[in-house]
């Protein structure tokens, strides 16, 4: 509070906090709001990964990092087969993110399975998949503003989770849980990362209608607690006239 003289941040229960601490807070919006667009149509998308844009997608979007690739996508990818056992007909596309290397994919996926490596088309995924299974972090507020059905998954190491327990103290650790100040989607976190605890929650999403219709119904108003687009434009306009105002003192 001694160095800042003001805030744009981009939750809105951040302004409280910082406030509380002595700090001029604005709520400006998520950037994300202006940057989640598409850029093919669910035909394009389908055709370029060999996908049956009739049949259901189930996406697996298991991070950006190796070790998160190593703890969630064997039982990501698990849970989908055990249910495409049940529904042949649903299909399986993994989201390849630029950070991770095409052979550790191929290793943990391909081999066995006739799952898709979704390349430069995360958001093309996101919003043509009928369900998909999220790591924590902020692909689940993306997920969310496609209005696209998903169950939240972390797992980390039994050290790093005793020491995060110990620090944090929030009842639910996915971003869109946050926002919304409730659990609007399901999570499994750390021991709970079982097949057998992710498969009724994402096979519910996938074909039971009312329970779609429930979670896409509370995620509009996850986009609603993101503000509207400009926040770029906003936080410009404050620094003006911070600016302005110094001038002129």
């Amino acid at each position: 509070a001694n160095f800042i003289d003001r805030m744009g941040v981009i939750f809105d229960f951040e302004v409280p906090f910082f406030e509380k601490a002595g700090i001029k807070a604005d709520f400006v919006g998520h950037p994300l709001l202006d940057g989640l667009k598409t850029q093919k149509s669910r035909k394009e998308f389908c055709s370029q990964f060999n996908i049956d844009p009739q049949k259901p997608i189930l996406a697996l979007l298991p991070g950006s990092r190796p070790q998160e690739i190593a703890n969630l996508l064997p039982v990501m990818l698990e849970t989908g087969l055990t249910i495409q056992m049940k529904h042949p007909e649903l299909q399986i596309a993994i989201s390849k993110a630029p950070t991770i290397s095409s052979h550790l994919l191929n290793k943990t996926a391909t081999t066995k399975t006739n799952a898709r490596i979704i390349e430069n088309a995360t958001y093309e995924l996101m919003k043509y998949a009928s369900a998909a299974i999220v790591a924590s972090g902020t692909a689940t507020l993306e997920t969310a503003l496609f209005q696209t059905p998903f169950v939240i998954t972390y797992r980390v190491s039994p050290l790093s989770y005793f020491l995060g327990k110990k620090l944090i103290k929030i009842e639910n650790i996915g971003l869109v849980n946050v926002v919304s100040g409730q659990k609007v989607v399901p999570e499994f976190i750390q021991d709970a990362v079982r097949v057998d605890n992710l498969k009724p929650a994402v096979e519910s999403l996938l074909f039971d209608q009312n329970a779609r219709q429930q979670q896409i119904e509370k995620l509009q108003t996850v986009r609603k607690k993101l503000g509207s687009p400009g926040a770029p434009v906003r936080t410009a306009d404050i620094i003006l006239g911070m600016i302005q105002a110094n001038e002129k003192n």
